[in-house]
C-alpha cells in the first residue's frame, strides 16, 4: 500500500479531521476507512474520549484487544466500549429504529438472536413470552413484572412464585399433552393421576408425609381424623323407635324421622 503521508511519531491536529472516500472501504483484516493497530502480541487498540472535567480520570473509549485480557495470550479478542470512572457515567445506545444482536433486521427496539443470560433480576412491566425454557424459574424474585404471559412453560426443575401465578389456561399437561389439571370455567375441576397404579394420588405435608391417598377404585385414605360439621339438632332430637314395628320389616330411618316429626308438631 503507498502512503503519501506517514509520520512516524504523535501528531496533533487543532481542528476536525473530515475523511472522504470517492470508493467505499469495506472492513476487513487489512483494510479500512480508518485503521488502528498494533504490533505486539496480546496487545490493544483504542480510541479514547477526554473529559474536561476531572480529565485525570473521567473519559470513554473503544478499545479492541487481542485476547480476554491485554497482555494475555491466545485469540480470544474483545472489542470494548467503556465509560470512566463513576457510577452514574453511562453508556447510551440511541437509534432512531432499532437493534439487534446477530440479527441485521430487527423488528424491536432490541433483538437478541440467541439466549440471554441474566445474572442479576430482569424487571419490567409487562413480559410476553411465547415460551420460557428453564432448568428453576423463581417468579417475583428474581423475575419482577407486572403481567407475565407465557405461551408455552417448560421448567426442568422447580417452579416457584412468591405472589399470585395467574394461568388463562384452563388445563396442565404433561409432555405427552394428556392433562393432569383441569380447572373448568363452570366450577368443575379435576386432576387426573396415573392409572397404572393403585394409589396415584398422594396429598403429602411439607416433610414429605402422607397425609391422605385416594385410590383408582375411590377409596379414601386419610392419615389423621375425617371431621366434618354436625348438626346439635340431629344429636338432641333422638327418640326410641318401636321395637314391635321395626322387627316388622318398617324402615327404621323412616321411623325415626317420623318421630322427630311428631315430637316437633307435639302430635
Amino acid at each position: 500500500m503507498v502512503h503519501h503521508l506517514e509520520v512516524n511519531g504523535s501528531t496533533r491536529l487543532n481542528g476536525s479531521l473530515n475523511i472522504v472516500e470517492q470508493t467505499d472501504t469495506v472492513a476487513g483484516a487489512n483494510y479500512g476507512s480508518i485503521i488502528l493497530g498494533h504490533e505486539n502480541n496480546g496487545g490493544a487498540s483504542s480510541i479514547a474520549f477526554r473529559s474536561k472535567v476531572n480529565r485525570g480520570s473521567d473519559f470513554g473509549y473503544i478499545q479492541c484487544q487481542d485476547a480476554s485480557s491485554v497482555g494475555a495470550g491466545g485469540e480470544s479478542a474483545r472489542l470494548i466500549i467503556g465509560v470512566q470512572n463513576d457510577g452514574d457515567d453511562h453508556i447510551i445506545l440511541a437509534p432512531s429504529g432499532n437493534v439487534g444482536i446477530g440479527n441485521n433486521n430487527p423488528f424491536q427496539k432490541l433483538i437478541v438472536e440467541e439466549n440471554i443470560n441474566a445474572i442479576g433480576n430482569i424487571t419490567a412491566t409487562s413480559l410476553n413470552f411465547t415460551s420460557i425454557q428453564a432448568t428453576c424459574l423463581n417468579l417475583f424474585t428474581g423475575l419482577s413484572a407486572g403481567t407475565i404471559n407465557v405461551g408455552d412453560l417448560d421448567v426442568g426443575d422447580s417452579l416457584n412464585c412468591n405472589s399470585t401465578l395467574f394461568m388463562s389456561g384452563d388445563r396442565w399437561h404433561l409432555g405427552q399433552g394428556r392433562e393432569i389439571f383441569n380447572f373448568g370455567g363452570d366450577g368443575r375441576n379435576y386432576y387426573r393421576g396415573d392409572t397404572a397404579t393403585t394409589i396415584p394420588h398422594k396429598w403429602r405435608r411439607g416433610d414429605d408425609i402422607n397425609i391422605m391417598s385416594l385410590t383408582n377404585d375411590g377409596n379414601l385414605r386419610a392419615y389423621g381424623s375425617v371431621t366434618n360439621i354436625s348438626d346439635t339438632r340431629i344429636k338432641k332430637d333422638i327418640v326410641d323407635i318401636d321395637d314391635t314395628r321395626a322387627k316388622n320389616g318398617e324402615n327404621a330411618f323412616l321411623l325415626w324421622v317420623a318421630s322427630v316429626a311428631k315430637r316437633k308438631c307435639n302430635l
